[in-house]
């Protein structure tokens, strides 16, 4: 376990006597501007090492302020009741004017939950072998200018990396994944010998798993 911050530390002792974190606990402890990066990555990699789940709220029994949501709630006025319900537009407009909009806490709530859970995913995802060697011969492909770069790459407004700069780092980045995607298979080869012990085995397991999160 590497060393950590004071906030994630704070956060972390709390999973881990819980068994778990709230949606509500990891966004209380990211910031409300676009997090760092770095700062979700440390978050992620630290949920993945001690194998904490991150799972919903409890559903609070909440009393409903009718006033409230008459307030948040936009009236809308349709005096033509003849077409009923076959007019699809008023259909849809009626239900959205039963749905509350949502408040400046919410649209955070829900903004920084989808992040967590998009980086989540794209590391879950590479740590396939055929994903990774996918991302890596499309990559290399982008590299060489035999794909166009803006209509392949999606760039993440959250890390602040331009055009420019990704392409900068693209030689020194395929050439870390070229060694691991060596070294990868190496083990794999390793492993399918049958001359390791069991301890080996697994040892040679859990170094191929902390290689495929970095």
């Amino acid at each position: 376990m590497h060393r950590l911050e004071e906030g994630l530390r704070i956060l972390i002792e709390t999973g881990l006597k819980q068994g778990h974190l709230t949606h509500t606990q990891v966004n209380s402890y990211l910031p409300d501007e676009a997090p760092d990066p770095l700062q979700l990555d440390n978050l992620i990699t630290c949920l993945e090492e001690l194998n904490l789940q991150l799972v919903p709220d409890p559903p609070e029994e909440l009393p409903v302020d009718t006033a409230e949501m008459k307030k948040r709630r936009p009236e809308i006025r349709l005096e033509d009741d003849s077409r009923g319900t076959e007019d699809p537009i008023r259909m849809y407009l009626t239900q959205m004017g039963e749905i509350p909009l949502l408040t400046r806490e919410e649209e955070i709530f829900l903004a920084k939950q989808i992040e967590v859970t998009r980086r989540r995913f794209r590391r879950a995802l590479l740590t396939c072998e055929f994903a990774m060697n996918y991302c890596y011969d499309t990559l290399l492909k982008v590299y060489r200018g035999e794909l166009p770069f803006d209509r392949t790459i999606k760039v993440s407004m959250t890390e602040s990396l331009e055009k420019e700069q990704i392409l900068g780092r693209m030689p020194l980045n395929l050439a870390t994944v070229e060694r691991m995607r060596n070294r990868d298979a190496d083990d794999y080869q390793k492993l399918l010998s049958g001359t390791l012990s069991e301890a080996e085995r697994q040892a040679l397991i859990q170094t191929r798993l902390e290689r495929q999160r970095r």
